[in-house]
């Protein structure tokens, strides 16, 4: 009998590492078919995992303590080209007494799905889940993903894994079609749209402007349409905003998160592997500890009212901007914007609460934040 899945939906929590899932994320292989406009994985190689590298880092593990569960992501560059290892891996585990409960995912670009992963995929479905990466219709999916549309079945992600998230990700170039991008996932019947502004250099003041009109027509979509909303950008949590616990550090990478490369070194994630960047950058923190949430700390962030739910990346933060505690300023202001229209979304949705409690306490909250933000 396979184990029990662990529900490893990605959240925004008053602590985002409250759940104590232990992740495992496996470099199964250094290589991609795509070359996104956006990608961080600069130094891809043909280098790939074997069996036994695979196997040992999982058993190593299970064999920790002071977990609930366990999540094992099959990462690349594009894990598919490994698909024969996800398969023999899956099905050793499988066979396996483990302990622990756990669960199976690989992100994918979705190209190389053929007949027969498809099968193997629909047999194991509730215990093998897919995470497919698509930017939004055709012409956006193209320009940022090259030119990899039509190769994509859609349908069969929707279909297989109705619970699951697809990526997109929204490029310099792709921003000005933000919101007919979110439309067409949403129109695929996709039900959880998980979008976030590219890790990239290039963003300027005017990609702020265009975001705050796209972020208007998108709000003004799910309103007008009373649609229920699958879209990431307006559902950060009332109850993250508001506590009062502040969290330097956004993951648990390098502590409850690894990485495992395809020649077994351990790494605090993907970021952090040498596919992502260099050994001279990583060099820089490769001794520190990634449990004091100090070494991670923003200084202009410390008494920011919004550090609990901000979606910082320390790893980014180290390749982009040269140490895992300095920020682009960029990000910082989009998330506002971002914030600001989450929070006007769900003030005019509150209102049609009939409960006039629940729907007064709700509204007291709301504009309790928006009056702390604007004072700050």
């Amino acid at each position: 009998m396979p184990n029990k899945m662990v529900d490893i939906n990605e959240t925004c929590s008053a602590d985002p590492r409250s759940s104590k899932i232990r992740t495992l994320m496996l470099m199964v292989t250094n290589s991609c078919n795509l070359n996104c406009v956006y990608c961080y994985e600069i130094h891809k190689t043909l280098h790939k995992m074997d069996f036994e590298t695979a196997t040992r880092a999982i058993l190593d593990v299970f064999d920790e303590t002071g977990f609930d569960g366990v999540s094992i992501q099959f990462m690349g560059g594009e894990p598919l080209l490994a698909f024969p290892l996800i398969k023999d891996v899956s099905e050793w585990l499988w066979s396996k007494n483990i302990k622990y409960p756990y669960s199976l995912f690989a992100a994918t670009n979705g190209t190389l799905l053929n007949e027969e992963m498809k099968n193997w995929f629909t047999a194991n479905k509730h215990r093998f889940s897919l995470g497919l990466s698509f930017d939004g219709d055709v012409s956006t999916q193209n320009t940022n993903r090259s030119n990899s549309a039509s190769l994509v079945d859609l349908d069969y992600f929707r279909d297989t894994w109705p619970e699951s998230s697809v990526k997109m990700t929204i490029s310099t170039d792709s921003l000005k079609n933000l919101c007919n991008n979110v439309v067409f996932l949403e129109e695929k019947g996709f039900t959880k749209i998980k979008t976030d502004l590219a890790y990239m250099h290039g963003w300027t003041k005017l990609h702020l402007v265009l975001w705050n009109e796209q972020l208007s027509l998108l709000k003004k979509y799910y309103l007008d349409s009373g649609r229920d909303m699958h879209c990431s950008l307006f559902n950060t949590p009332i109850d993250a905003i508001l506590s009062e616990e502040r969290h330097a550090k956004r993951c648990s990478c390098g502590e409850e998160m690894s990485c495992v490369d395809w020649d077994g070194t351990i790494y605090p994630c993907q970021m952090f592997a040498p596919i992502s960047m260099d050994s001279a950058m990583y060099n820089k923190v490769k001794d520190i500890d990634f449990a004091d949430a100090e070494n991670f700390q923003v200084q202009e962030c410390r008494d920011c009212v919004l550090q609990s739910c901000c979606p910082g990346c320390a790893g980014c933060n180290l390749k982009f901007n040269g140490a895992i505690n300095r920020i682009n300023p960029f990000y910082c202001k989009a998330f506002m914007i971002q914030i600001f229209h989450t929070l006007d979304y769900q003030l005019k949705v509150a209102e049609k609460i009939e409960n006039e409690i629940e729907r007064e306490n709700l509204k007291h909250d709301i504009n309790k934040i928006i009056r702390s933000l604007k004072l700050n």
